[in-house]
């Protein structure tokens, strides 16, 4: 049973979690940029990773006349790749202040990504 300490769980032992902060230079170049992330993503996992935090605008950060055009809709491509690429992951995976498809920033719901063991 877990009690409550100052407002904070306390089950006795310390829960350890094991954190990726990913810090990128996305360009203008979005297939390049999501690449990265992907590829960041994969190897923060594989080294015990289990919350990874991107940076903010990370799949495209460009000329403010070409932004709005390589915004998306949430859930769309990027969202639906990360979903396609989630079974090979064991994280936490939370993305935020995402822009969609009107140029506004977004929040995006905190997922949880599962490796499948067989």
């Amino acid at each position: 049973m877990t009690a409550l300490e100052n407002g904070r769980a306390n089950s006795g032992a310390a829960a350890a979690l094991n954190v990726a902060i990913i810090q990128m230079n996305s360009q203008d170049d979005k297939q390049a940029n999501i690449a990265a992330a992907l590829d960041l993503i994969d190897r923060a996992a594989a080294t015990g990773a289990r919350l990874v935090a991107l940076p903010e605008v990370w799949p495209y950060l460009g000329p403010d006349d070409v932004s709005r055009d390589q915004a998306e809709t949430i859930p769309g491509p990027i969202t639906e790749l990360l979903a396609q690429r989630a079974p090979s992951w064991d994280l936490h995976s939370r993305r935020q202040h995402l822009r969609d498809a009107t140029g506004r920033p977004r929040d995006v719901q905190h997922h949880r990504c599962h490796r499948s063991h067989g």
